[in-house]
């Protein structure tokens, strides 16, 4: 789930718009970890990857969700504390515990680390270690939104919860469009916290060993994944993505459509218009469907309203879609093929050709329609007057002639 701060805090009054308040909602993060902080990954029994992940709900939602996880609880805990380290190796409780978990709605936020490519001797020291992690999460979740409440475990007097906790009292700034507020709690009496350690510790289970399921494709079918960060960004991650198609220009039309997607929301990060937020959301989930899902599939409008819901209030509906998001990114540059079944970047040779046939479908008929009313045209004025001579069209005459002659 990248990406500069948006800072609203500096603008004028005149540069900033006011958001429709009707439109925001006040979220709850309940916020864990799982992992160790130790950067010497080679010793025995440290974990080569830390995770920090975070359950996101609407406030109005979180007796629903604390419902849920207490039955949750009753059912595979034996109604005990919800925590992934009572489950460890065993996949196949683990994955019947979260299908049901994710029979609620709530959103997932996550940053995993590869501790592996923290090459800075500076990461050896914990305070480091924490400044890093508490940049890169508070960066993000500020992206997202403006109006959060997080709630982090109380647990251990230097986890990165605690520091994150500081981070955010000491850095956020207090405007009149929103803020982030956060609280250390305890989590044995939060349900959501414990559904946050479940799904912290999932994650770092599917990153640590290759023969485990993939838990995040199903976080992200459910629609429940909001964004899966991966740090640091890997140079070699391009060549390592799930595209495995003929064409050698594969790596380069992935490259290209990940700094597209980057550099539209870098251009944007201060306009906090919902319109401008519908088109950086699309984008994201776009983009990580290419980097982690199936970049050939095609997701839904359907789905992408839906996925876009977890970021905030949608704007743009299903009749204005393609007009108010998709165009807009493409018009600025960012590569998104469309078809019956929805859209996806373009992120591979294949793409660009299925985006190219698409278009074929439509400009090839509209091109001998006005191959048929120029020709009427040369009929009717016994050859003395073609349309394609006026000055306005006379650039469409070549691909006329073109397309009639096949």
């Amino acid at each position: 789930m990248s990406l500069a701060v948006p800072n609203i805090g500096s603008a004028t009054l005149q540069e900033v718009s006011m958001p429709n308040l009707h439109h925001v909602k006040s979220r709850v993060a309940f916020l864990d970890e799982a992992g160790d902080t130790n950067i010497a990954t080679n010793k025995p029994g440290v974990s080569q990857y830390f995770v920090i992940a975070a359950a996101i709900t609407d406030e109005e939602n979180i007796a629903k969700l604390e419902a849920h996880a207490t039955s949750i609880a009753l059912k595979h805990f034996g109604g005990s504390e919800i925590k992934s380290s009572n489950v460890g190796p065993n996949d196949a409780r683990r994955t019947r515990i979260l299908d049901d978990l994710l029979l609620e709605r709530f959103s997932v936020f996550a940053v995993v680390v590869d501790k592996r490519l923290l090459l800075s001797k500076g990461f050896t020291f914990k305070r480091s270690f924490f400044k890093y992690l508490n940049r890169i999460a508070y960066t993000e979740l500020y992206k997202h939104f403006a109006d959060l409440q997080i709630r982090a475990d109380e647990h251990g007097y230097d986890s990165f919860q605690r520091s994150f906790t500081e981070y955010i009292r000491r850095e956020h700034p207090v405007d009149l469009f929103g803020q982030i507020g956060i609280q250390l709690v305890n989590s044995r009496s939060s349900s959501g916290n414990q559904i946050a350690d479940f799904i912290a510790g999932t994650l770092l289970r599917e990153f640590t060993d290759s023969g485990s399921p993939r838990y995040s494709k199903l976080l992200r079918r459910t629609h429940h994944l909001l964004q899966l960060l991966e740090w640091p960004k890997r140079r070699g991650k391009i060549a390592e993505s799930p595209i495995t198609g003929e064409c050698p220009f594969d790596a380069d039309f992935l490259r290209m459509g990940r700094i597209a997607v980057e550099l539209f929301i870098r251009q944007h990060s201060k306009d906090r218009s919902e319109q401008i937020q519908d088109c950086i959301s699309c984008a994201r989930i776009l983009l990580d469907n290419a980097l982690h899902g199936d970049p050939e599939e095609y997701v839904s409008t359907g789905e992408l309203l839906e996925a876009m819901r977890n970021f905030g209030g949608v704007k743009a509906t299903r009749k204005s879609f393609g007009r108010q998001v998709i165009d807009r990114l493409r018009d600025a540059g960012v590569h998104i093929a469309g078809s019956a079944n929805g859209y996806k970047l373009i992120v591979s040779c294949r793409g660009v050709v299925e985006f190219a046939e698409y278009y074929e479908h439509f400009i090839t008929p509209m091109v001998k329609r006005l191959a048929v009313v120029r020709s009427a045209g040369l009929v009717t004025s016994n050859g003395a007057w073609d349309v394609l001579s006026e000055k306005s069209l006379e650039h469409l005459r070549s691909i006329v002639e073109s397309a009639t002659r096949k």
